[in-house]
């Protein structure tokens, strides 16, 4: 009894451990590639402002749990994915904003959208590059670079599955027996067998016997 609890306790630690290292560690990410041109959000919610696009072809890698824990997220919708982007974005600046030379001085707030209640997007520091690419009404169109969490649905951007062949109807089994295929062996023989009866000459048919011929001669005279 004792050799077989000091047998298994070694078991049941391993085990313990097995489940403490799947509870507790987080799951594995995975890359993707996007098949269509993909919207960036500043949330996780198609109504948010979208404030970069990710060309088709780009490879993303979703956020992890305990990352996103840290950074204050909170846990994503079904379909939405955090990813760490590092790139030009876009926002809105009051036209005022704008310089001569049409970039903004710093302390100017970038908005996510051209209204005075959008959210608050970027406040230009000293050292950054923003410039105005489009004037809408009061407000000015800037683009720059900024290295942030965006959020993407990726509902719809994956590559599509592959569509499944076309079945093929089954072979028609017919109650006629398919001809056997000729062999070379097979026309070999035909061949030789033509050849020999080329050369062998045709037998003259039998002449039919002359009865009266044939006959004895005492019967000749009737």
């Amino acid at each position: 009894m004792t050799k077989m609890r000091q047998a298994t306790t070694p078991l049941i630690r391993h085990i313990t451990l097995a489940i403490l290292v799947a509870v507790l560690l987080p799951p594995l990410t995975h890359a993707a590639t996007l098949a269509t041109d993909t919207p960036l959000f500043l949330k996780p919610s198609p109504d948010a402002p979208s404030v970069a696009v990710l060309p088709a072809g780009s490879t993303v890698e979703a956020l992890p749990r305990d990352t996103l824990a840290a950074e204050g997220i909170d846990p994503l919708p079904s379909g939405w994915i955090a990813v760490r982007y590092s790139g030009p974005v876009h926002g809105y600046a009051l036209n005022s904003a704008v310089g001569k030379d049409f970039t903004l001085k710093p302390g100017a707030i970038i908005r996510a959208g051209p209204a005075a209640d959008a959210p608050v997007f970027s406040i230009v520091a000293e050292g950054d590059t923003v410039e105005a690419v489009e004037l809408v009404g009061d407000w000015s169109r800037v683009s720059f670079e900024k290295s942030t969490i965006l959020f993407l649905d990726i509902g719809d951007t994956l590559p599509a599955e592959a569509s499944p062949a076309p079945e093929q109807a089954p072979a028609t089994t017919s109650s006629t027996p398919a001809p056997a295929a000729t062999t070379a062996e097979n026309t070999g023989a035909t061949e030789a067998a033509a050849t020999q009866a080329a050369t062998i000459p045709a037998l003259a048919a039998p002449a039919t016997p002359d009865i009266q011929a044939a006959a004895p001669r005492v019967f000749q005279g009737y």
